[in-house]
This record gives structure tokens, sequence and C-alpha cells, in this order.
């Protein structure tokens, strides 16, 4: 397995593909993400066709433990963010799990 996809190679690979130069993609990109937060902050939901959804979802409190000392804690309401990858990339991870097995 290679090494994670991050915004720096993100923004190398799309300046090299596009021609682009690496500060504008990097703005691009920026904005994209920071529009994409956005959306899932106000509308608590973020559907990219072909990628998965993002979903805001409200946990509420709880009863924990501390692993370090066994105790008994309440953990506070909180609100956090999952994440459900679509059929079309699923099937397209999987083809590519049994290509690399091969």
């Amino acid at each position: 397995m290679s090494d994670s996809l991050t915004r720096d190679r993100l923004v190398n690979i799309l300046s090299e593909k596009t021609g682009i130069r690496a500060s504008t993609v990097r703005k691009f990109i920026d904005l994209t993400l920071a529009r994409m937060a956005d959306g899932i902050v106000h509308d608590g939901k973020l559907m990219l066709s072909g990628f998965g959804t993002f979903d805001v979802l409200s946990k509420g409190e709880r009863l924990g433990r501390n692993p370090r000392t066994g105790e008994d804690v309440m953990i506070t309401p909180r609100r956090t963010v999952s994440f459900s990858v679509s059929q079309g990339l699923k099937l397209k991870i999987n083809d590519n799990n049994e290509k690399a097995e091969k």
C-alpha cells in the first residue's frame, strides 16, 4: 500500500496533471474543503456522488470508562461526523484489492 494522499501530494498531482500553478491549485482545494466543511456543519449532510456521504450525528450524554483507571465517567453530549462509502467506491476498492492479491 502506498503513502496516504495528503493535501500537499494532492496539490502536486493536480498541478502536474493540469499545468496550473501549485499555489492556485492549493487555493482551490482549500476553498473546496472549506465549503464542504460548511455544508456539513450547516446542512448536517454532504453527499458526493460516487464517493460517499458525510452525516452529522448527535451523541447524547453517556456513561464511559477511563481505560487507564477503570473509573466510570460521564461523557458529555457531542456531535460527530460519520462517513458512508458509496456503492461505486466500494466496488472500486474491492476490484483494486482483487487485482492486488493476484
